[in-house]
Parts: structure tokens; C-alpha cells; sequence
């Protein structure tokens, strides 16, 4: 369901915000900025599969199977390079095609050879006497992880509103504006009270950063957060 309001409880998931109704929007999001400097979610590839699978990309099984298979690898650390950077690029064409601008065509043609080389497939479901299909795609390298953000920019630009994707009044948060009158201005509320980020610690965490919520207060509505500029 599109949102139609500020930031609720059901927004976050494994400390991750995704707030954008669009994947490639939440994919914007993984580089806020927190008390003037840039903060990279995706900061390695044990990161990247984490908002994969928060992202509901991916499934618990298919993150411990990359990440057994590839985890320490030169390949899965260029990937990640290759799709931050990518995420970049993608920011300032959006930005672009927010404001009225078309798609540059060196982004329809990169957008497309990623489509070709990791394509998302469909595939038929069953479930008693009804079915259904849903997308997919391999997750047999690290490469493989181009196909939905490669799908999701070109639902994006084909299918969404440009009038209606608009960046957050108080914040960098990109998002689709899927209220009826497609009127939100911001996602927050009180800007006084920012969320922190925070590095976890143990043998298995870390390194790993995540968004620290802010308490939910007035009928279970996050209050603010202190992005104030992409990477």
C-alpha cells in the first residue's frame, strides 16, 4: 500500500527506513547524511544483502548462500562499488526527471544492458485453485543484484508520476507521493529530534551500521530525522 502519511512504526525494517514507495526511491536512501557528514549504509557486501533482505529481495536463505559463497571475495566488494556507484548516478537523474527533464539516453542504454545481462523473470504460482506470478530473478553471483534495481528504475521512469516523487521538505528522503491529492510536502514531523546512526559491535555485527529509531510518540508516528543530504 502507497503511503499516505508521516513515518509509522511499519516503515523501518532490520533498523532500515524505506519510506519511498519505489524501490529505486529506498535505494536512493541508503546514504543519508548524519550531523553534516555522509553516512553509506552499503558499506560492504554483508551490508548490501542486509537491505536486500530487508528490501524483501531477498530471502534468509539466499543471503547466507551469497554471503558463504562470496562474502570475502574481490568480486562481491567490486559489485558493491559498482552499485554504489550506480545509485549515484541514478540520484542525479532522477533529480533531473523530477524537476521535468528527460532520461539521458547513455542512462536508457546503461538501464538496458543491466535488464539484458541480469533480467528479472516471472514465474506462475499456485495456490489452490488460484494462481498468481511473481517476479524474480538468479541469485547465483553477486552481479545478480543489478536486476531489481535495474527493473525498479525503469518501472520508475515508464510507469510513476514524475509530479508526484518529490524529495522530503525537512530532509533528503526521496519518496512517491501516493496520497489522493498527492499534496505531502514532508515525511516528519518536529525536526528537533533527529535519529542517530550507530555502529553495532560482537563477533557478528561488527561494523554494521543502523538507523537508532527515534521513540514513537502521538498516535505511533516518528517524529524526525536528520538527513540533510545525499552522498
Amino acid at each position: 500500500m502507497g503511503r499516505v502519511g508521516p513515518i509509522h512504526d511499519s516503515d523501518w525494517r532490520d533498523g532500515l527506513l524505506f519510506v519511498g514507495n519505489q524501490l529505486v526511491l529506498d535505494f536512493l536512501n541508503t546514504c543519508p547524511v548524519q550531523n553534516g557528514e555522509p553516512m553509506e549504509l552499503l558499506s560492504d557486501f554483508s551490508a548490501l544483502l542486509r537491505w536486500f533482505q530487508a528490501a524483501e529481495l531477498l530471502s534468509a536463505r539466499e543471503v547466507e548462500n551469497l554471503q558463504r559463497r562470496w562474502g570475502k571475495s574481490g568480486r562481491a566488494q567490486r559489485t558493491v562499488e559498482a552499485v554504489r556507484e550506480l545509485r549515484e548516478r541514478l540520484r542525479k537523474e532522477i533529480l533531473a526527471w523530477e524537476h521535468g527533464g528527460a532520461v539521458h539516453h547513455s542512462t536508457v542504454a546503461e538501464l538496458n544492458r543491466l535488464m539484458m545481462d541480469h533480467p528479472m523473470l516471472t514465474r506462475l504460482k499456485a495456490s489452490g485453485s488460484a494462481s498468481s506470478t511473481e517476479l524474480w530473478f538468479e541469485t547465483r553471483q553477486p552481479e545478480d543484484l543489478f536486476a531489481p534495481l535495474a527493473h525498479g528504475t525503469t518501472t520508475l521512469f515508464a510507469n510513476v508520476d514524475r509530479n508526484r516523487v518529490r524529495k522530503c521538505d525537512q530532509c533528503v528522503l526521496q519518496f512517491h507521493d501516493t496520497s489522493k491529492k498527492g499534496s505531502i510536502p514532508s515525511l516528519f514531523q518536529n525536526p528537533e529530534k533527529p535519529p542517530r546512526m550507530r555502529t553495532l559491535s560482537g563477533p557478528s555485527l561488527a561494523g554494521r551500521k543502523e538507523i537508532v529509531r527515534p521513540r514513537v510518540i502521538e498516535n505511533r508516528i516518528l517524529h524526525s530525522a536528520d538527513y540533510q543530504a545525499a552522498c
